[in-house]
Order: structure tokens, then C-alpha cells, then sequence
């Protein structure tokens, strides 16, 4: 793997890696806009504790492939959350005023979204001329898997750099190749094209990895990924996992999730409200929307988020059938007409997904910047190591999300 000219800080700062100085930058940033709008120490104290635990839960500061992050596009769809609890700690200091909190707050914006432009036009020039490219064995049929090269030789920005191929149904030596540069860690990433994912294989490949760090994906057709996927030029993919393994510490993480949950559901009640009144008075139909999804162990659960389609859409995907870009689970329509203009604008911003705080607070799933997967995937589609249960080299980013296809089904 070559090393980017940068070094691996920027790339970090750019992704928002989970690092002491990563953190602190913002951290800087955003207590220097409070205290140059006139705000006090302690006001600028609690916008930044405040701005962290958005953070924490919006999913801000976590590991993310290359793949997930890519131009500006991911920050920007998880930075309000952290904004809007950073304005709810500078009410709570005192730092009260429309114009006091909007400053603050429109300064904090611009300068973290600018740092991390410059930072991606760095990491991207730096990717562009062959500098800290991962290594990525593709697994599929020939065709695949030559789909799959073409992109990643076209966009490099993506962070890859093909290392070997490896059709399961060839006799040809592919395993063998594929086996020894696992096992002597030389890949960083293993792409499967959706055709060929086999729950078995990717056990296998984990295997062989000899305990290295792998990220693992599918490949989805082109055309149906979302924006919430991995992507690499066209085709997006879906991040199956790792094979690192995570500290334990359930009982911490678990009295964390309860302390924050409840803390922002406090914090954020006027949001929550305004946003509730909204979405009522547009069409007087339901605030909420609920969807029961399968969590750790085949754990059903229901899930809340706000409503943010017409009432009964997912009556009208039979409708809507011969508008449907996609296949199998995923049902996507191109400026799909189901979306109500407030649900379109609370999408954006990611406040739909407030309500999971009841969610976090239950312990039915932790945090709420991953899905689980809904019912009806964990009916259709086997996990990785038979359902419900997680494949054991694989590392799930959530504890809530079992099935390996867990974005294969859009929610409302």
C-alpha cells in the first residue's frame, strides 16, 4: 500500500476518525466561535461538550472506509445533529438570543465544512496521483469483477488500488492467490459483487485473513445504491464489516447510551416539538412512523422515526412498481412523489432519525447512525453465520444489525 504524501493525520481529519486530535481541532473550532460571539467560557464550554454528544450519537466520529467517505456529502448529512445540540448548550450557559446562537453556530459550520473541503482536495489530488491507495481484492464472476476494476481504475478518489481477483467458481489458481495475499496482509479491502455474495466465502476470506484488519463489502448493482452507502463511481456498496476487534465494554457503553439518550432527549425536546407540529399540520397524518426490525440474536424490535412520506406509502410501492429503479428488496424511485416536502427537508438534515434516541434509551439498538435490518430482510435474506447471529470474524458496527444486506430495504 503506498503512503499518502500527507501522511495518515489528514486522511484522519478528513474522515473524522475517532482520535484524540481529530476531536480536539473541532473541539478548538467550535468553543472559539462561541467565545468570539460573545460568549462566556462556560458557554463555550458547554457548546463543545454539547457539540460531542451530537457527535457521539449522530455517528460523527466513528471508523469509516474510504469508500463511505467520500467529498463532502457524508459530513454534511451528520453534522446538524451535533449543531443543534451545540445551540441547545449555549441556551442551557445562558448564551441566549436568536442572533447570540445563530452566529455561533453559522461560524462552527463553515469552518469545520471548509477544513474538511480543503482536507478532501488534498486527500483527493494525493489519491489521484497514486498516493495511499488500499489494496483490494475483488471477488466475483469474471465480468464482475472486470465492472468493479474499471470503476476503481477510473475513480480513484475512492481510495482503491486493485491488488487480485478472485472468481469462486474458477480452478485456475484464484483461490490459492487470493488466500496467500490474505494471509500475508497485503489487503485491505475485499469486495463481493452482489451475485456472488455467499455467506460461506466471506467466513472464509475472514479466515484467511490471519487476523489483519479487512473491510468488507458488496458490490450492488449499478444504479441502486443510496446515498447512505459506500460508493465507488457509480456502483455503491455496502460495508459488511471488519475483521478488527473492538474493545468490550458493555456495561460502560451501555450506561453511556442511557446518560446521552435521555441528555438529548432533554436537550433537543423544542426540536423535537417544532419538528412534531410540522409534520402534523402538513397532512394531519401520523407524527411517527414505527417499523418493526430484527436486531441482535433475531431480536424483533420496533423502531421510531419521524414520519417523513405520505401515510401508507409503503402501500403505494405496488403503484409505483414500474417506476422502481432497483430489484429484490430495495424499492427506489427517482424523485420519489411518496416524500412530503417537510419529510424531504428533515431527511436532510437527518432529524427524522431523532425519535431512535427512545430507541438508544430502551437498548434496543445502540446509537442510531447505523439501521438494522427491517423484518422483512431478516425473513428474505440469511445473515452471515445463520439468522440472527452475526458472523463471528466480522465485526457489525452496530449491535442491532445482524443482516449483512441491512440497507437493502429503504424506510419511511
Amino acid at each position: 500500500m503506498s503512503r499518502p504524501a500527507f501522511g495518515g493525520g489528514l486522511e484522519a481529519f478528513y474522515r473524522a476518525s475517532p482520535r484524540s486530535v481529530v476531536v480536539a481541532i473541532d473541539m478548538v473550532v467550535v468553543a472559539s466561535a462561541a467565545l468570539l460571539s460573545g460568549g462566556t467560557r462556560i458557554a463555550a464550554l458547554s457548546a463543545a461538550v454539547a457539540f460531542l454528544v451530537g457527535a457521539a450519537f449522530s455517528g460523527l466520529y466513528v471508523r469509516r472506509s474510504t469508500l463511505e467517505a467520500q467529498g463532502l456529502g457524508w459530513y454534511l448529512r451528520l453534522l446538524p445533529l451535533p449543531l443543534l445540540t451545540m445551540s441547545a448548550g449555549l441556551a442551557l450557559a445562558g448564551h441566549g438570543g436568536v442572533r447570540k446562537l445563530v452566529v455561533p453556530l453559522a461560524a462552527t459550520a463553515a469552518v469545520l465544512v471548509l477544513l474538511r473541503a480543503v482536507a478532501w482536495v488534498l486527500v483527493a489530488g494525493d489519491r489521484r496521483r497514486g498516493r495511499g491507495l488500499r489494496p483490494v481484492l475483488l471477488v466475483g464472476p469474471s465480468t464482475s469483477t472486470a465492472q468493479m476494476a474499471r470503476r476503481i481504475e477510473a475513480y480513484p478518489e475512492a481510495g482503491l488500488e486493485v491488488a487480485g481477483t478472485f472468481a469462486p467458481t474458477n480452478t485456475n489458481g484464484d483461490r490459492s492467490r487470493a488466500r496467500a495475499l490474505l494471509k500475508a496482509g497485503s489487503i485491505s479491502y475485499v469486495l463481493v459483487s452482489a451475485e456472488a455474495h455467499d455467506d460461506a466465502l466471506l467466513d472464509e476470506c475472514a479466515r484467511w485473513s490471519n487476523g489483519s484488519a479487512v473491510d468488507f463489502g458488496m458490490v450492488l448493482p449499478v444504479g441502486t445504491g443510496t446515498e447512505a452507502v459506500g460508493r465507488v463511481g457509480d456502483l455503491g456498496v455496502i460495508m459488511l464489516g471488519s475483521t478488527t476487534r473492538p474493545r468490550q465494554h458493555p456495561r460502560i457503553k451501555r450506561a453511556l447510551d442511557i446518560a446521552l439518550s435521555a441528555s438529548l432527549l432533554l436537550l433537543l425536546a423544542p426540536v423535537l416539538m417544532i419538528v412534531s407540529l410540522a409534520v402534523y399540520l402538513y397532512d394531519r397524518g401520523p407524527v411517527v412512523y414505527r417499523q418493526r426490525r430484527v436486531g441482535l440474536n433475531n431480536r424483533e424490535f420496533t423502531i421510531w422515526k419521524f414520519r417523513s412520506m405520505v401515510p401508507g406509502a409503503d402501500r403505494l410501492n405496488e403503484h409505483y412498481a414500474s417506476s422502481n429503479m432497483a430489484n429484490g428488496l430495495l424499492f427506489k424511485l427517482p424523485d420519489d412523489p411518496r416524500v412530503t416536502p417537510v419529510g424531504d427537508l428533515i431527511r436532510r438534515l437527518s432529524i427524522d432519525e431523532l425519535p431512535q434516541l427512545v430507541n438508544v434509551l430502551k437498548g434496543d439498538r445502540v446509537r442510531f447512525h447505523r439501521c438494522s435490518a427491517p423484518q422483512c430482510a431478516a425473513r428474505d435474506y440469511r445473515p452471515v453465520a445463520g439468522r440472527g447471529r452475526p458472523c463471528p470474524r466480522l465485526r457489525r458496527h452496530d449491535q442491532a444489525r445482524p443482516c449483512l444486506r441491512r440497507r437493502l430495504v429503504t424506510a419511511t
